[in-house]
């Protein structure tokens, strides 16, 4: 731990805090002051300092607040001297207070100053000083739900016996009294085992007497309070509560009118938030006003694993829903940016609940806004449900059918005698998401053929009026579709939506998106499984760096064939087409049109008809000598199209389809009939050259931006799904592949007339392909890294623009995955040229960096060469810039080095003679620690075989200086921990070869 702080523990390569170093600068100026003086003479000298100026009254206050907080047996003396110079009623103390309790760092915040803050505000509270209210409201949100650690309880115990003890003063404080009340109606289910079963009988005697002493009072909270009230009659304190509650309301005020008021009122914003620490606040929201819908996965993975990594946590679930629900809307830069939504978090969260009784009060956190739902509303109370419900409707029924099973339920069974009232403003809600566009139409996803008939019937029992089929209000697909990939969720941006389409982050593990967001789908949810384990937790919030934008082709962008099919039939070459070329465009371009009049009947139908065209097409062509350049220009155009419109509906390509698969199966579109075909001739050279020809032509006789790599992304999409997931082994295919796609990347060198090298233009092709892999299936391009470093090493190795791309979108295990092989030798990221990454990589955000030094260290102990190779030409890159926080990385790499005489001359003809270099002094410090330790006899001996050098080489006596300042250093490391003699031997023998030189 980091001594130097007397507020926090922090860790040894925390950075300090500036509040915490201010105060205890001011403290020192204080006790400087303080010396020699009688306390008649420190009361004068006080009052004239604090008299001069508000910055010494100031300066004054806050040394002897810090006093007061890290010195515990004098904190009295300083309190009274506060006391006496106090010129503001105590309002720099408080502030000073208040800094410190919403600090993002108060869980570190040592136990003893945490208890001298409480006895500080019980003083203040006795003197009745102005504003101590919101100190309590700022403890009261440092109370972390779901906690059951000692350090957690201890203070929640803490904080209630603050607020017991001054009981007058509290019922003359009501935005306390309803806060206070919250707050521990919600944490009270975390204390029910039986060593907490003294706390939570000490929870209830408070609740309750407040409750039916000061309701009124409490009602503020709204139709939360309802909530958790219900919640809660498991206890048989409050179920009598709620019985009275219920059937008896005048017992609880004369004044109160009844549940029903209650439920009609809104939770006011500040009731939800106080329910997260400012630090979970601050990190929840970095993600949704940051990070993509592509990047927020690792973030929001970090936080729950920071927050929620255990079993009692999983109640702290509801208050964060109940946050992002109704706590926290996003602007209106957000809802027209790809900034992930709220909806896509909430999906993600659920799947993390493995208790049914908390999955049940998730799903009314989710939906309790819309049972009281009025026009004069927020439509942000139900969005996220109505957007969670609508956009798994199709691939993910079950996600819909269990909300709206739960929506019908909680009509029904919430509250009985609302029921009637409660169905109105359900429909009520529906009318508004309808008219605010929300969703265009209900009817689509009431005939959705995927949802089962006991959805359906909820659907129509809630919504039936407006089920209605009118010209007005007809049943459609999404319309302008941009790609998701085929395990997500479909939805799109709605005509008068303020919100994009959204595209979700995926899993590496299963192309079954419900493992990833929602939890598994193979079955009715039984109850959401847990994730994965995380990766460790940072507390630095990662910057990650923008994502290119995604492809998307507008209607202006149509592309026409070359209308030379004539020309082609007049031609005896050609005769054998029939009327297969003229089917093909036909059915493309009446797909598009069912596609964009939302006719999925139509579209259906046409898919199929185009499919079966194509086929019969890629039949003669690939029996008669046809060049890829004259066909490719007639079916080119009308493929990229069908691309460009179906991406949105496409599901993930299967290893081992038949063509017959691809052509009953109306999720497929051209290309992969097209794919199917070149698989299906791997082992035919003559038909994979003329295939392989033809993907190239089509792809690159485009003029729409961005089609070509469209073509490149659909190409490794279709590998990727053949890629076993948990094998390394090679199989036959792959060297042939990666050959046939060297083939494609000179053909688009050729086409493009390209002035630039040809090397350059295609590892920058394959960059812009990946790319937009990455931007459409993030799973896809976790399969595909391993594969592409390891079959394209010319295109891959040593390219810092891929390497970044890889940084970004890799997974944990897939990382695991890459560290594995990096250590076998069996791939290469970095090669002969790491130098070069090395300091491009130190601007990459944080997580990025780690993951790149992990890649680079796992490639450099491969072999011994490499090692060898990073000790001498990549690590004095980086020693110029060695900061703190590479240290481990470093070290990690560093250790493996034999302790030879040019292992010690590499690092201390480096070392920061006359100057201070605090991180780098560290690793070498650390390395003289770990060679002598491990390496003792080697040590010793390159230290001699140094000092023999030295003595022939008079020139070099600054190196031995600095090698003496080194291990002056650490000797004094050492003193400072005890362990001088340890280490005095090589200290010695060094003194003893300095003086020689001398």
């Amino acid at each position: 731990m980091n001594s130097t702080s007397k507020l926090f523990e922090f860790d040894i390569l925390e950075q300090p805090d500036e509040v915490d170093t201010e105060l205890a600068v001011l403290y020192a100026q204080h006790c400087e002051a303080a010396k020699n003086k009688t306390d008649i003479e420190l009361h004068n000298y006080l009052q004239d300092k604090a008299s001069q100026n508000k910055k010494e009254y100031n300066g004054v206050v806050s040394g002897l607040l810090y006093g007061v907080l890290t010195e515990p047996e004098k904190s009295r003396m300083f309190f009274q001297s506060i006391s006496y110079v106090n010129r503001d009623n105590f309002s720099v103390v408080t502030s000073r207070l208040q800094a410190l309790i919403m600090s993002i760092k108060f869980h570190l915040m040592r136990v003893r100053v945490r208890e001298q803050i409480l006895w500080l505000i019980g003083e203040l509270t006795q003197l009745n000083v102005q504003n101590i209210d919101t100190l309590y409201l700022c403890l009261l949100r440092q109370v972390r739900g779901g906690d059951t650690s000692a350090h957690n309880t201890l203070f929640c115990e803490q904080v209630l016996k603050l607020i017991e003890s001054h009981r007058q003063w509290l019922e003359l404080n009501p935005r306390v009294i309803a806060t206070s009340v919250y707050t521990y109606l919600r944490i009270i289910t975390d204390h029910r085992s039986a060593q907490l079963q003294a706390l939570q009988q000490r929870e209830i005697r408070f609740l309750i007497s407040i409750l039916r002493e000061k309701w009124l009072i409490c009602t503020p909270i709204g139709r939360d309070l309802i909530r958790v009230l219900r919640e809660l009659t498991y206890i048989p304190e409050f179920n009598q509560l709620w019985d009275d509650l219920v059937h008896h309301p005048e017992k609880l005020s004369p004044r109160f009118q009844g549940i029903d008021t209650l439920l009609k009122q809104p939770t006011p914003k500040e009731f939800l938030r106080c329910r997260l620490t400012p630090e979970m606040e601050y990190k929840l929201l970095y993600i949704l006003q940051n990070l993509k819908s592509s990047q927020y996965h690792r973030n929001l993975t970090w936080f729950i694993q920071r927050f929620m990594n255990t079993p009692e946590s999983e109640s702290f679930s509801v208050d964060i829903i109940r946050y992002l629900v109704a706590g926290w809307y996003p602007n209106n830069a957000i809802l027209q940016s790809d900034i992930v939504p709220r909806y896509i978090v909430i999906g993600s969260m659920i799947r993390n609940i493995k208790n049914p009784v908390v999955a049940a009060s998730v799903k009314t956190a989710l939906i309790f806004d819309w049972l009281f739902f009025t026009s004069a509303d927020n439509i942000m109370f139900i969005e996220p449900a109505m957007l969670l419900m609508e956009r798994s409707a199709e691939r993910y029924p079950y996600i819909t059918g269990m909300i709206m099973e739960f929506l019908k339920h909680s009509v029904d069974e919430f509250y009985p005698p609302m029921k009637s009232y409660m169905a109105q403003c359900v429909s009520c809600g529906m009318q508004v998401i309808l008219n605010k566009g929300v969703i265009r139409s209900l009817i689509p996803i009431y005939d959705c053929p995927s949802l089962d008939p006991m959805t359906q019937k909820y659907i129509k029992e809630l919504f039936g009026e407006f089920l209605v089929k009118t010209p007005a209000n007809p049943p459609h697909l999404p319309a302008n579709p941009t790609y998701l990939p085929a395990n997500q969720p479909t939805f799109t941006v709605q005509e008068g939506e303020t919100e994009p389409a959204i595209e979700d982050s995926v899993s590496e593990e299963d192309d079954d998106m419900d493992e990833y967001l929602y939890g598994e789908s193979d079955e009715a949810p039984k109850q959401i499984p847990p994730p994965p384990p995380p990766p460790a937790v940072v507390e630095e919030t990662m910057e990650v760096e923008p994502e290119p934008e995604p492809v998307e082709i507008g209607e202006e962008e149509q592309e026409e064939d070359v209308n030379n099919i004539e020309g082609l039939q007049s031609n005896q070459s050609y005769w054998i087409f029939g009327d297969s070329l003229k089917r093909f465009k036909e059915s493309c371009a009446l797909l598009t049109h069912g596609l964009r009049e939302s006719n999925r009947s139509e579209y259906d139908t046409q898919i199929q008809l185009s499919k079966r065209s194509l086929k019969e097409i890629l039949a003669v062509y690939l029996r008669m000598a046809i060049p890829a350049e004259t066909i490719a220009p007639n079916i080119g155009g009308s493929i990229r199209n069908t691309i460009a419109h179906t991406l949105l509906i496409l599901q993930p390509n299967k290893p081992n389809e038949s063509e017959e698969d691809i052509l009953n199966d109306p999720t497929r579109d051209v290309f992969d009939l097209l794919m199917v075909t070149f698989w299906n001739h791997l082992n035919n050279e003559p038909s994979l050259s003329k295939m392989i020809r033809l993907i190239s032509c089509i792809a690159h006789t485009s003029k729409v931006k961005g089609k070509k790599h469209m073509i490149g992304m659909r190409w490794w999409y279709f590998i990727s799904s053949h890629l076993p997931k948990n094998e390394n082994t090679e199989l036959s295919w792959y060297r042939l592949i990666a050959t046939q796609y060297d083939i494609y990347l000179t053909h688009a060198y050729s086409v493009d007339e390209s002035v630039t090298d040809k090397e350059k233009f295609m590892v920058d092709y394959l960059l812009n392909d990946l790319q937009t892999l990455a931007e459409q299936s993030i799973s896809a391009m976790n399969l595909l890294i391993p594969y592409i470093y390891r079959y394209l090493p010319k295109l891959t190795v040593g390219r810092f623009d891929l390497l970044k791309l890889t940084l970004s979108m890799i997974l944990p295990d897939q990382l695991g995955n890459l560290i594995y092989l990096l250590h076998f030798g069996t791939i290469e990221i970095f090669g002969p040229n790491a130098h070069t990454t090395v300091i491009p990589a130190l601007q990459l955000p944080y997580m990025d960096m780690t993951m790149y030094w992990q890649l680079l260290d796992a490639e450099s102990k491969s072999s011994e060469s490499k090692l060898t190779a990073f000790y001498y030409q990549t690590f004095p890159h980086v020693r110029p810039h060695v900061t703190e926080e590479l240290i481990p990385p470093l070290m990690s790499i560093l250790c493996g080095m034999v302790p030879d005489i040019q292992a010690i001359t590499c690092l201390v003809e480096f070392y920061p003679f006359g100057s201070l270099n605090t991180a780098y002094k560290k690793i070498l410090i650390s390395l003289f620690q770990y060679w002598s330790v491990t390496q003792s006899s080697l040590f010793s001996k390159g230290l001699k075989e140094y000092a023999v050098k030295a003595r022939s080489e008079t020139e070099n006596t600054e190196s031995v200086i600095n090698l003496f300042d080194a291990l002056s250093d650490w000797w004094d490391h050492d003193e400072s921990h005890g362990k001088v003699g340890e280490r005095s031997g090589f200290f010695l023998f060094f003194l003893i070869s300095f003086l020689v030189l001398a």
